[in-house]
């Protein structure tokens, strides 16, 4: 293939249709893996856990067991009780892609979570103590955020990422209950 690939280098067409097909095989690998992530965690797209804060408390048991960093959860029980299955899958996978980013990317000592709901409107607020950054210049930008503000919209709701290159960042994610 090494050999074939070489060969084509000088068709950009080809080139640019592989890169797509790779490309389109990542996308579908990291599916497979959020799949397995959300299965593993018994959530699911379409079911949704007893409660918002119930789950978000199971995700950050979760994260306890298998992290050294330190987590504080402060989630009122009723906020998001009535929302549906899938508003609720949006919240808890915006949720942990802000905790995973802070792992992966902060070296934050302390993360905390907070679910309320503020002037009728449900608000997830995740804060960590890392290193912060700048994101409109962040090096190699993933998916992540523009997933987490995909989501939040998607609910009629608001993303903000507040991040300073000294510490500390700030997701905060609000929808219209």
């Amino acid at each position: 293939m090494l050999g074939r690939t070489r060969k084509e280098a000088g068709n950009r067409e080809v080139v640019e249709q592989r890169l797509n097909d790779v490309s389109d095989q990542l996308d579908r690998a990291i599916a497979d893996l959020r799949h397995y992530v959300l299965a593993d965690s018994h959530i699911g797209p379409h079911e949704a856990p007893p409660t918002l804060a119930r789950a978000l408390e199971e995700l950050a048991r979760r994260w306890k067991l298998t992290h050294t960093a330190e987590f504080q959860l402060q989630a009122d029980p009723e906020t998001g009780a009535g929302l549906p299955p899938h508003a609720v899958a949006d919240i808890l996978m915006i949720a942990q892609e802000a905790v995973s980013n802070s792992l992966r990317h902060s070296k934050a000592r302390n993360i905390s979570i907070w679910l309320r709901t503020v002037n009728g409107r449900l608000r997830l607020e995740i804060a960590d103590d890392g290193v912060g950054f700048k994101p409109q210049t962040s090096e190699r930008p993933g998916h992540g955020l523009a997933n987490m503000r995909q989501r939040a919209t998607g609910l009629g709701g608001q993303f903000r990422l507040d991040s300073k290159a000294s510490g500390t960042t700030v997701v905060l994610m609000e929808i219209p209950l």
